[in-house]
């Protein structure tokens, strides 16, 4: 059977003063067994383009009828633009744990075993997605490492104590006599001297093939730092080379990091790629595809809510410029769309694309949702 039952595309845009939208999911969806995977953009920066409070994104779901609720925690003249791609899987292959959680601390683990249910680490990943409550610039507020400490513990960390986190978060178990896939975890850390980390294979991981394995990558910044400093891309490069990598060195601040390695076994696909807009960069770029997908296929941008990619603007108002919303527009194209209002180049944004199999289900069609 296959891991995947459905698959649909969600867009929905929260206007200048709205923190909640929602956007209606097709009425066949169990989303106790779903996960949303999300880029987003903005149209229209806030007043203060620094508050990150307005751009993080806490996603959830929503019954009777099937919707996806997207959150933040402030609105101030922003208006954002959320892709979301709602994945399905079948109650066979996979186990879906769903929770809220707020985050007090510089970190909060979960206790699966009491919350959930215990897991096996080597067939299980994790995603979360939150905002922080503390109104602020500082990244270590805002980023979320999820990692998969053992079997009973599901740790959402961030570097300051500042306020509080509100995060949901998605547990993903293969189940059944030959699971679905497998999963590796390998953790990392770009130290206050250095711009870059490279795990390698077979030192720190076992070697993977690239186009059957989706990198799941999170981080959290500690220190203070620039713009630039706090955005790394997080990459699955080769087979056996995982790969992150910012702008600039920093004398105060650096980045954590957990990648969740994700190789199917079934006849899902992931395309993997690190684009580069060039000296001008551009609000639009296009990525070619190779080979094609349908147009159900999910783009990811490791981070989640995170700004995303290798990103060189350092100041206050470049902050909208880092968030990019992907989208597959043609079956041998994947559109990144980001705001560019101050016309950032040099902007290295690590993507993939996975195809899952589905069956050959038919997909549902293409929500949108303005909420004004």
């Amino acid at each position: 059977m296959a891991l995947v039952k459905r698959v649909q595309q969600v867009q929905v845009t929260m206007t200048a003063s709205n923190t909640t939208a929602t956007v209606a999911l097709d009425t066949e969806f169990d989303t106790s067994n779903c996960i949303p995977v999300i880029t987003r953009r903005v149209t229209t920066d806030a007043t203060d383009p620094d508050a990150l409070e307005e751009y993080y994104v806490k996603p959830t779901f929503l019954t009777s009828p099937n919707r996806l609720q997207v959150e933040t925690q402030a609105a101030n003249e922003r208006v954002m633009v959320i892709e979301a791609t709602i994945v399905e899987f079948e109650s066979t292959e996979a186990n879906v744990y769903h929770g809220e959680a707020t985050i007090t601390d510089q970190s909060l683990a979960i206790d699966l075993s009491t919350d959930h249910s215990s897991v096996v680490v080597a067939n299980t990943f994790a995603i979360a997605s939150g905002y922080p409550t503390t109104t602020g610039s500082e990244e270590s507020y805002a980023s979320i490492q999820v990692e998969l400490v053992d079997a009973d513990t599901l740790d959402l960390g961030r570097r300051s104590s500042t306020g509080s986190h509100e995060s949901s978060y998605w547990v993903v178990e293969a189940i059944g006599g030959t699971p679905a896939f497998t999963v590796q975890h390998v953790n990392a850390t770009i130290s206050t001297s250095t711009s870059s980390v490279t795990k390698t294979a077979p030192t720190d991981f076992e070697a993977v093939l690239p186009a059957s394995t989706w990198a799941i990558g999170s981080h959290n910044t500690f220190g203070a730092g620039t713009k630039n400093e706090n955005n790394p891309y997080l990459a699955l490069t080769d087979g056996s080379t995982l790969h992150a990598e910012r702008v600039s060195t920093s004398s105060s601040n650096g980045s954590d990091i957990t990648w969740m390695l994700v190789e199917f076994a079934g006849n899902e696909t992931v395309q993997h790629g690190i684009f580069d807009t060039g000296a001008t960069g551009s609000g639009t770029e296009l990525v070619t595809l190779n080979p094609e997908v349908s147009l159900n296929a999910m783009p990811y941008i490791a981070g989640m809510g995170m700004r995303h990619g290798k990103f060189p603007g350092s100041t206050a108002a470049n902050v909208p410029d880092g968030m990019v919303a992907a989208t597959i527009t043609d079956t041998d194209e994947l559109t990144l769309t980001r705001y560019n209002a101050n016309g950032l180049g040099n902007y290295e944004i690590a993507w993939q694309v996975v195809e899952w199999d589905d069956g050959s289900a038919p997909a549902p069609a293409r929500k949108v949702m303005v909420v004004s």
